[in-house]
């Protein structure tokens, strides 16, 4: 039997691959409101490592940040409700939306000196580079 290839058939099979992928994002937990990885920046300078990371939308008070093991984590969550009230209707959606991410840093920093600001949704973390005092080997 002799197969032969058809034009057709590789559309139909490429529409149908688009169609799963945007059923995939349909139910994907970007579109539930559910933790989004936030974008980010990382700068490693002469004396500290600069992390900018964008989080539209939230605001100073929901942004916690961590730092472990040379390891950042961001976290941010939002909870909104909304509702809508009529005669015999009533409405109300809870909408919980964040973004987290975790970043393992390039070189040792120093933990407690770290500093960090938040303004227009871009948050810019400032972590001193632990200072590297050197060490003598001995030769046996």
């Amino acid at each position: 039997m002799v197969m032969r290839w058809s034009p057709f058939d590789e559309l139909r099979r490429l529409r149908e691959e688009i169609e799963n992928v945007l059923y995939g994002l349909e139910r994907s937990p970007l579109w539930e409101g559910e933790y989004r990885e936030p974008l980010i920046d990382i700068v490693d300078a002469d004396d500290e490592v600069i992390i900018t990371a964008e989080l539209p939308g939230m605001r100073k008070e929901e942004v916690e940040l961590t730092i472990s093991d040379n390891v950042l984590t961001i976290s941010a969550k939002r909870e909104e409700e909304k509702s809508e009230e009529k005669e015999n209707y009533l409405y109300r959606e809870r909408v919980y939306s964040g973004y987290q991410r975790s970043i393992r840093l390039p070189v040792e920093v120093d933990e407690e000196r770290a500093k960090a600001t938040f303004n227009n949704g871009v948050l810019e973390v400032r972590i001193p580079k632990r200072a590297s005092e050197g060490k003598r080997i001995e030769i046996k």
